[in-house]
């Protein structure tokens, strides 16, 4: 089958909203789709021209992973999916992969966080968190939530039934198919049994790949399956912490376990606003 070429998607997050778990999952869609994809973490990676980096290296799937509308309302349109989180709880996640276990290749400035994040105590390093988690929180409250082609989600209730909710993603990016979210259970099977040997034909061993718009929702769903929170921690359920995880806790709310009133005021004196204009209820220790 010839290659061909389908309309490019986006998803738009931001630093400490789980970004990599989302991102594994597209990349294997990406893979199956034969659509290209790229990460962006920061304006230098497009030469701070992210339409112009586009015309003149197109996608398939853009992860732009600290979305700033400034480049986004430039793009053409393109169905997306944006992901925030409770700010609050950006600054305790990031608090704690910044002190422990993020990688610091290619962000010198983590490196120096770092090394101040191990030499304070934790209340210490919340505030400074909060300073150097700023600029990711700021671009949360400049988004605009209203673009037509952009399916707005949370953290909060994604976590909460991931399943659903991915695939209402799937559904609005256009790379999960319908076919087999009104068959019968026998035709289901049968058309995903199919998907999967197709699958199994075509990647990695052919120099060409079945080229399709769109995976089925079963497949896309085995898919979200296996990045399951509990299968890239090894056995961890959701609340059992591991301080020196990428995935520490997978929860949310945490933030109440950790911002004391001095963080708590000084949370409010940097973001004047930004919990109630997110539509979270304010802080209240």
């Amino acid at each position: 089958m010839n290659k061909k070429t389908f309309k490019p998607v986006a998803f738009y997050g931001h630093h400490k909203c789980a970004t990599t778990w989302l991102r594994g999952i597209l990349g294997e869609v990406g893979q199956l789709t034969n659509r290209s994809m790229s990460t962006f973490d920061n304006a230098r990676q497009f030469d701070h021209d992210l339409a112009a980096h586009l015309i003149n290296h197109p996608l398939g799937i853009v992860a732009y992973t600290n979305a700033d509308i400034d480049q986004v309302r430039h793009l053409p349109p393109m169905p997306g999916v944006h992901l925030i989180r409770d700010p609050r709880d950006v600054v305790v996640s990031g608090y704690f992969s910044h002190k422990k276990s993020h990688p610091t290749d290619g962000w010198p400035e983590l490196i120096e966080h770092r090394q101040r994040l191990n030499s304070i105590d934790q209340e210490e390093g919340l505030l400074a968190e909060i300073e150097f988690s700023g600029p990711t929180i700021d671009l949360m409250g400049a988004w605009d939530y209203a673009q037509a082609s952009v399916l707005e989600l949370r953290y909060e209730e994604v976590i909460r039934d991931p399943y659903a909710w991915l695939l209402k993603a799937g559904l609005h990016w256009g790379i999960v198919s319908e076919c087999d979210l009104s068959a019968g259970d026998d035709l289901r099977s049968l058309i995903n049994r199919v998907f999967a040997s197709i699958r199994k034909v075509s990647r990695n061993r052919l120099k060409w790949q079945w080229t399709v718009p769109a995976v089925p929702a079963g497949t896309f769903l085995d898919i979200a399956y296996r990045h399951r929170f509990e299968r890239i921690t090894k056995g961890r359920k959701r609340g059992q912490e591991d301080t020196g995880s990428h995935y520490r806790k997978g929860v949310a709310g945490d933030w109440k376990a950790h911002f004391s009133e001095r963080v708590a005021a000084r949370f409010e004196e940097r973001f004047p606003g930004m919990i109630e204009k997110l539509g979270y209820v304010p802080t209240a220790l």
